[in-house]
């Protein structure tokens, strides 16, 4: 079991904590100099970890004075050990990560590179677009790859390919935060 977190402090960055039983947790480091881990998936059997540049303050803390910019997908290797795998186009953070088709997918928070993004190794990320909102967070389910939206609380889902399908706005409600299977 592993967890990302956010640290406020103007020189500290998000770390991934592996739970160690009872109440032990072992820090498996900080892959980014951004102040918040926003994402983990395990893919072919690694963990990948997504950063942010988490802006504290929509969540009612105080702004963070680490504006390091996130949006890269690391890799881990054991221990402290991080491989960079590349940043999401233009986004300063990640906020949804799943394996779709034997593939690892990724998504943005904030509007800078909105949309989804398919990894291709090393560094290289594939833009697959986005249905004229941002799509964060994702989940697999029934043979789709599914997400939910910040922008007017809609659900969509995704073909693989580059086909969108626009699932509608979840009622009453400006934002989908999560959902499961």
């Amino acid at each position: 079991l592993y967890v990302g977190t956010y640290e406020e402090g103007e020189k500290e960055s998000g770390h991934v904590y592996r739970y160690d039983g009872g109440t032990g947790w072992i820090d498996c480091g900080s892959p980014d100099p951004a102040n918040a881990i926003g994402a983990l998936a395990v893919y072919h059997g690694k963990l990948y970890a997504g950063s942010n540049r988490y802006n504290a303050k929509g969540s009612a803390l105080i702004p963070s004075p680490n504006w390091a910019p996130g949006g890269k997908v690391y890799r881990y290797e054991g221990g402290t050990q991080w491989t960079d795998c590349g940043r999401l186009g233009e986004a300063n953070e990640v906020m949804g990560m799943a394996v779709f088709h034997g593939k690892l997918y990724a998504s943005p928070l904030y509007q800078d590179g909105k949309g989804l993004y398919r990894y291709e190794g090393g560094q290289r990320w594939t833009d697959c677009g986005n249905p004229g909102r941002r799509v964060q967070p994702l989940m697999v389910y029934n043979g789709n790859l599914y997400a939910g939206s910040y922008d007017q609380g809609h659900f969509v889902r995704y073909d693989g390919q580059s086909r969108w399908t626009d699932l509608g706005q979840v009622p009453d409600t400006t934002q989908v935060y999560s959902f499961a299977v």
